[in-house]
């Protein structure tokens, strides 16, 4: 019996070592690099983290606003504009007040140069 089993063995080994060794038909191609473009189409709403309430430092009117709601804004960017008359006013009569206080500066100087008045 053993020699049965051993010389079944050998034969199957013949056999196996005989035979023509079968062959896969291999594609070769040499590898790109592209880039890939992921995209997701998706219906929701959406709520941003973090948001801001704007409100003027001054009690005055606004005249302008330049963005919408959920437009990104850039440092210094004007975002709203106040109505400025009573600041302009304020402006005309510094302005003024200036002028005139020149007027009075030099002609106090003038006066001191003639000797009109004292030398602190």
């Amino acid at each position: 019996m053993k020699s049965r089993i051993l010389l079944t063995s050998m034969f199957s080994a013949l056999v196996f070592v005989t035979l023509p060794a079968i062959s896969a038909n291999v594609v070769v191609q040499k590898l790109t690099f592209e880039r890939a473009k992921q995209q997701v189409q998706a219906v929701g709403n959406t709520e941003a983290i973090h948001s801001v309430m704007l409100y003027p430092a001054v009690g005055d009117r606004v005249t302008a606003v330049h963005f919408k709601p959920g437009d990104k804004v850039k440092k210094g960017q004007t975002l709203l504009e106040l109505d400025s008359r009573r600041q302009k006013a304020a402006l005309d009569e510094a302005k003024i007040k200036l002028a005139d206080t020149q007027r009075i500066l030099e002609r106090l100087q003038q006066s001191q140069a003639k000797g009109g008045c004292a030398k602190k």
